[in-house]
Parts: structure tokens; C-alpha cells; sequence
């Protein structure tokens, strides 16, 4: 298992578009290096924990306060 785990990393990882893969609950459980540089380039630390934050409640707070995208 962890050698799939592991292809699979480096196979999202070689990808040039961002991926995060979320829980039905919303939860983050991965995100690609793409993902992190894109976060970088938009004020993100790049030590950012991707892992702690809920996308679904992002999205809720970010559409709550007027945002369309």
C-alpha cells in the first residue's frame, strides 16, 4: 500500500495542474505541488498545512463574503 501511495504522490506531483483531493466532508487530505505553488503565488506561505483546512467551509466563508469564483 504505502508503494502506491507513494506512485500515486509523485504521478500528482508531475501534473501542471493543481489537485487536491477532499473528503465528502470537506476535509483536505492531499494537495499536489502545484497546488502549494499556486497558494505560494497568491500570498500562501509555502509552510502552509494544507491538511488543517475544511475546502468546503473556504469556499462557504469566500462565497459569504461576495466572492463569485
Amino acid at each position: 500500500m504505502e508503494r502506491s501511495e507513494t506512485f500515486l504522490s509523485l504521478v500528482l506531483d508531475g501534473l501542471a495542474v493543481s489537485v487536491a483531493v477532499v473528503s465528502p466532508c470537506g476535509d483536505i487530505l492531499y494537495v499536489n505541488r502545484t497546488w502549494i505553488e499556486f497558494g505560494r503565488c497568491n500570498g500562501e506561505p509555502e509552510s502552509t498545512d494544507w491538511l488543517e483546512i475544511n475546502y468546503l467551509a473556504v469556499c462557504k466563508a469566500s462565497a459569504d463574503a461576495g466572492d463569485r469564483c
